[in-house]
């Protein structure tokens, strides 16, 4: 689909030939989660990589395990959970 949306000039091969630096699925999700915060002002309001909020990000997700995450939280849950860890109400 992206060759279908690129102008016939530009160069995209980088894009195919991506190195992975992660061999689980854990970690796949780790990298998700930062590259969701990376826009604007998130890494401030969400800042999983913030020193002081590393263990609670780790512990609330499980050590980032998908599996045991969508057995314990709904969308709804996640969030509240997030809120009162993170915020405090």
């Amino acid at each position: 689909m992206l060759k279908e949306y690129t102008p016939k000039d530009a160069n995209i091969s980088k894009y195919f030939n991506i190195e992975k630096s992660f061999t689980t699925k854990n970690d796949i999700l780790f990298t998700l989660l930062i590259a969701l915060q990376d826009k604007q002002m998130s890494y401030n309001v969400i800042g999983i990589l913030r020193e002081e909020r590393k263990d609670i990000f780790r512990k609330l997700l499980f050590d980032f395990d998908c599996k045991v995450i969508l057995a314990n939280y709904d969308e709804k849950t996640l969030l509240e959970t997030f809120i009162i860890k993170l915020f405090g109400n």
